[in-house]
């Protein structure tokens, strides 16, 4: 499990439980002093790094909001949101969509399209919306979600491409503008490890006070179902004097004090 948390209020904005993946990585270069013949003399490390990676079987819209530096909005009374639908004619001369199409008051849905013989619409053949029907427009009623179709153009069981905007009472809205940019939080990945010992399984927690979200989105789908990849850069604070790049506890919850 991976959670994040906001650095100045501690809420918190990430949990992912379906993680597939996970990799701590942490790396550290090595300057050497030499002598006049090349031999090494000293060594120094310089420059240590650490971070955590991971692959998660769903999509959390908070992980994204971080990694894109915005944050989810819940709109109310929204048409945002474009629906598609095909519609076949009963008579060839009209058709009713599911719902309300809402904008514009004459120009609700803009445009329709016949279905072509491939079954995608035919885009050269567009028709526009007007105030009634004609031979080259077609008429929407918003009180009965009613398009008269275009006279002489369509018949029976022919079919329509429409797409319009209905009013959501709700939906959640993210934007990803290009003057914001990936933000960082704390964050506690809880994994189960098995001690070799008593062939056991243990908890343990790795903490990274200060975690760089990676701004890289990359979310393929196609033949598989779509995965988040998750890549997080620890960093260190002036505010921590110990920088800290992470912690990792070892506990057992039959310790836990509740007296």
């Amino acid at each position: 499990m991976l959670r994040v948390f906001d650095l100045e209020t501690g809420k918190l904005k990430v949990m992912m439980t379906d993680l597939k993946t996970g990799q701590f990585t942490g790396s550290q270069e090595t300057v050497y002093a030499e002598g006049a013949d090349g031999a090494k003399l000293a060594a120094f490390d310089v420059n240590k790094v650490a971070g955590f990676n991971a692959t998660n079987g769903t999509i959390d819209l908070g992980y994204l909001a971080m990694q894109v530096g915005g944050e989810t909005v819940e709109v109310a009374n929204g048409n945002e949101v474009t629906l598609h639908e095909v519609l076949k004619t009963a008579d060839g001369s009209t058709v009713t969509l599911k719902h309300k199409a809402t904008g514009e008051t004459g120009n609700e849905i803009g445009y329709i399209y016949p279905i072509a013989r491939d079954g995608m619409p035919d885009y050269a053949h567009a028709y526009a919306q007007g105030s009634v029907a004609s031979d080259t427009e077609f008429a929407y009623d918003p009180g009965t979600k009613k398009i008269t179709l275009p006279t002489g153009v369509f018949k029976a069981n022919d079919e329509v491409s429409v797409h319009y905007c209905p009013t959501f009472s709700t939906y959640t809205e993210l934007t990803n503008d290009s003057n914001k940019f990936a933000s960082s939080g704390r964050v506690v990945v809880d994994a189960w490890f098995t001690d070799s010992c008593n062939n056991g399984d243990t908890p343990l927690q790795v903490v990274l006070p200060k975690g760089k979200i990676s701004g890289e989105v990359d979310l393929s789908f196609g033949d598989q179902a779509a995965v988040q990849n998750i890549a997080v850069e620890a960093m260190s604070t002036i505010c921590d004097q110990n920088q800290t790049l992470w912690k990792l506890y070892d506990y057992n919850e039959n310790e836990i004090v509740d007296d």
